[in-house]
C-alpha cells in the first residue's frame, strides 16, 4: 500500500481544509449503556493512547463545541470519569483528533455512550479509534489485530469492524457528507464515519470489512463459531474467548469499482454470510442524509459479487 495517493480520498470543504480524510478505522459496539461500558472504554482509550502515543493527538472537543489542545492533563481527567462514572449523567462524549480545529487527521478517537433510553432501544454504545491508512506499511499486523481482539475481548463488546473509511469528525462532518455519500458508491472497501449508525446497532453488525468481529450471540445468528470457520475456508478466522474475528483479506481493501475492485479479497464471502444479522439500514441517518444515496443498494453492494484471492496486496 506504499505507492497509492491518499490524498485523492480526501474530502475538501469550500475553505480548502480537510472536512474527511481516509483512514484505516476500528469501530467497537458495545451491548450496554455508558454506566455499565464506562470502564471498558476508559481501558480501550488507555490501550489505544499507549499503542500510538498521547503526542499524536493534537486536539479535543470541549463540551462548548470548540477544538481545544490536548493534554496530558485532560487525558487524565477523561480516564477518571470514566473509570468512576457519576450515576445521575446520561451521556458521554469524548473526541481527541490528530487535526486542530476540527479538522480530521491521521489519529483520532471517539466515544458516544449513552444510558438506556426507551426511544433508542437499538442504541448500542460507540469506541472508533483511527489509524493512518499507512500505518501497517511500518507496524506489524498482529499488533494491530491483538490491539483489535483485546477490545473484542471485553465483556460487553458485541461486534465490530475495521478498515478504510471516510474519517470525519463531529466539526467537520457537515461539510464532509454529502462528498463521502458521492464516494461511497465507487470504494466498496470504504465505510462512512458519523451518520450516528450506533442508534440502530444493537444486537446487530453494518458492513463487511477488512476485520469483521461478532460475538458468540451474533455468531449463533449464522451457525455459531464452527460454521463461520467452514464457510471461510480462505480467510484467517479466528476463535475468541466469547467470539470470532474474521480477517477477510491479507491487507485492507480499497474496492475501485471502476477498476474492478481486484483487492476485496474474501470480503463478498464474508457479507453474505454476515448478511442476516445487519442492522435496519434503512432507520439509519445514513439512509436518510440524502435521496440520491441508496442505503439499501450499497449496504448489499458485495452480495452478489465474486470474491477475489484473500492475499490482495499484489492487487492494490
Amino acid at each position: 500500500m506504499r505507492n497509492i495517493d491518499w490524498e485523492k480520498f480526501a474530502v475538501i470543504d469550500s475553505d480548502g481544509d480537510h472536512a474527511a480524510v481516509p483512514a484505516l478505522c476500528g469501530f467497537f459496539y458495545f451491548a450496554a449503556g455508558v454506566h455499565e461500558v464506562a470502564v471498558e472504554l476508559a481501558r480501550s482509550v488507555e490501550r489505544y493512547v499507549g499503542l500510538v502515543g498521547l503526542a499524536a493527538l493534537k486536539s479535543y472537543a470541549a463540551k462548548s463545541g470548540d477544538w481545544k489542545p490536548m493534554t496530558g492533563r485532560q487525558l487524565d481527567r477523561d480516564l477518571k470519569r470514566l473509570r468512576d462514572f457519576p450515576k445521575d449523567h446520561r451521556a458521554v462524549h469524548v473526541e481527541y483528533e490528530a487535526g486542530e480545529g476540527g479538522e480530521p487527521g491521521d489519529f483520532g478517537l471517539q466515544i458516544a455512550a449513552y444510558a438506556e433510553d426507551e426511544d433508542f432501544v437499538n442504541r448500542a454504545s460507540l469506541l472508533r479509534v483511527d489509524f493512518p491508512p499507512r500505518w501497517l506499511d511500518g507496524h506489524d499486523v498482529e499488533e494491530l489485530i491483538r490491539f483489535v481482539s483485546e477490545i473484542c475481548l471485553l465483556p460487553h463488546t458485541q461486534s465490530a469492524q475495521v478498515g478504510l473509511t471516510f474519517k470525519s469528525t463531529t466539526g467537520s462532518h457537515g461539510d464532509a457528507a454529502a462528498e463521502i455519500l458521492h464516494k461511497l458508491p465507487r470504494y466498496f472497501g470504504f465505510s462512512p464515519s458519523g451518520f450516528r449508525l450506533y442508534d440502530e446497532i444493537l444486537g446487530h453488525t453494518f458492513t463487511a470489512h477488512w476485520l469483521n468481529y461478532v460475538d458468540n450471540s451474533l455468531a449463533a445468528a449464522v451457525g455459531g463459531q464452527r460454521a463461520i470457520v467452514k464457510a471461510l475456508p480462505e480467510c484467517d478466522v479466528r476463535k475468541l474467548a466469547k467470539g470470532v474475528l474474521i480477517r477477510g483479506a491479507k491487507l485492507p481493501p480499497i474496492g475501485d469499482i471502476n477498476r474492478k475492485a481486484p483487492d476485496l479479497g474474501r470480503l463478498p464471502e464474508v457479507a453474505r454470510l454476515l448478511k442476516p444479522t445487519r442492522l435496519d439500514i434503512e432507520a439509519t441517518y445514513l439512509a436518510n442524509e440524502d435521496p440520491s444515496f441508496y442505503a439499501a443498494k450499497w449496504i448489499a453492494r458485495l452480495d452478489d459479487m465474486d470474491p477475489r484471492p484473500w492475499d490482495n496486496s499484489g492487487a492494490m
